[in-house]
């Protein structure tokens, strides 16, 4: 599967950031970032905690439920420990012709 349309345009994540909603891979979530639109999945590998109810800073997002954060980047776990083996899903983003971001994965 190539890219998706996320239906979302750059207004509506103004909005809200982050922003889920449903994809070809599952729930994932299109968030802010100083360096601009990013796109991760929607649920902590800890216990399914709800990423996108998450707290955003410094290139990092932190699970509400336990705290774990992941780089927004690459999606390699940095709190408590950094562990690549508990990485979330990250995904390339950019605005498609139709005004509405478009995402795949990395």
């Amino acid at each position: 599967m190539g890219r998706f349309d996320s239906g979302i345009t750059p207004e509506d994540l103004r909005k809200r950031s982050p922003r889920p909603f449903e994809s070809p891979w599952g729930a994932i979530a299109l968030l802010t970032t100083p360096d601009g639109p990013s796109c991760i999945q929607a649920f902590c590998p800890h216990m399914e905690g709800p990423l996108a109810e998450g707290t955003v800073a410094g290139g990092e997002i932190v699970c509400p439920w336990h705290l774990w954060s992941f780089s927004i980047d690459n999606g390699c776990r940095l709190a408590p420990t950094k562990d690549p083996s508990r990485s979330i899903a990250v995904f390339a983003v950019e605005l498609g012709p139709e005004g509405t971001f478009l995402v795949e994965p990395k």
